[in-house]
C-alpha cells in the first residue's frame, strides 16, 4: 500500500515539525497528551481512510500536510489557553 505509506509519512513529518516547532511546551504534561491525541487522531485517519492503492508524490500529499499541521497547531494553541500556559513555558510550571 505505496499510497498509505506516502500519506503516514506526512503525517508523521508534520507532527515532527510541529513539534519541533513548539519546543516551548515540552516541559508540560498537557503538551505530550495533545500530542498524543493528535497522533492517534492521525492513525485511526490513516487506517480508516480508503487511499487508492498507488504511489502518491509528495506534491499532491503536501496540501493535506499544511492543513495537517495548521490543525495541529490549533489543537495546540487551543489546549494552551485551556491550560492557562498562554506561551509562555514558565507560567504552567509552578505547581
Amino acid at each position: 500500500m505505496p499510497g498509505r505509506g506516502t500519506v503516514a509519512a506526512c503525517a508523521l513529518g508534520t507532527l515532527i515539525v510541529a513539534v519541533r516547532m513548539n519546543l516551548k511546551w515540552t516541559r508540560q504534561p498537557w503538551f505530550w497528551g495533545a500530542v498524543a491525541g493528535v497522533a492517534a487522531i492521525n492513525v485511526l485517519l490513516i487506517v480508516y481512510i480508503p487511499w487508492p492503492n498507488r504511489d502518491f508524490t509528495y506534491v499532491i500529499v503536501a496540501p493535506f500536510g499544511f492543513a495537517d499541521y495548521f490543525l495541529i497547531v490549533g489543537c495546540l494553541r487551543a489546549v494552551s489557553k485551556i491550560a492557562g500556559t498562554k506561551g509562555s513555558p514558565e507560567a504552567g510550571s509552578d505547581a
